[in-house]
């Protein structure tokens, strides 16, 4: 089995290529997010403990992320990567939706304490692409033919 999986005909390495590139390419997105989801934290420590207007630049941020988990969703279909790895990748996405339920539904509800499943979830987040980069690492970074490499389709 090669990197691209069972891939057949002349244009093989170019698709081997292509794949290979995108599996980079997501993998410095989901690095990018894990700096992202720590800068997060950061601001919502300095909106509470220095500077209310920190507040703004925390929720701009969160908006962000979903443009970037479009983008990695978008890049793991041209990457050709298992589907595991790319149903971990589909599940940010549900759960950056879950930080605006926990922010906005508690209060509609009189249940304000529940607005701290958001940190939570932010914690959960985290630890899946930080699972994420570990995976695609070890794809990655595996010699051709191991076992390492079942992460290709």
């Amino acid at each position: 089995m090669t990197l691209a999986g069972n891939v057949s005909g002349p244009d093989h390495g170019t698709q081997s290529a292509w794949r290979r590139w995108c599996a980079w390419a997501y993998l410095g997105l989901l690095c990018l997010l894990a700096l992202a989801i720590m800068l997060q934290v950061f601001f919502a420590g300095a909106a509470v403990l220095v500077d209310g207007r920190y507040w703004i630049v925390h929720r701009n941020l969160g908006h962000g992320l979903q443009y970037a988990i479009l983008a990695l969703m978008l890049i793991g279909l041209g990457a050709g990567l298992a589907w595991r790895i790319q149903g971990l990748g589909c599940l940010l996405w549900p759960l950056l939706m879950l930080q605006y339920v926990f922010l906005h539904l508690p209060l509609r509800f009189e249940m304000p304490i529940l607005r701290a499943l958001h940190a939570v979830n932010a914690l959960l987040f985290f630890g899946i692409v930080l699972i994420l980069i570990g995976q695609l690492w070890r794809v990655l970074r595996a010699p051709r033919g191991s076992t390492a490499q079942r992460g290709w389709r």
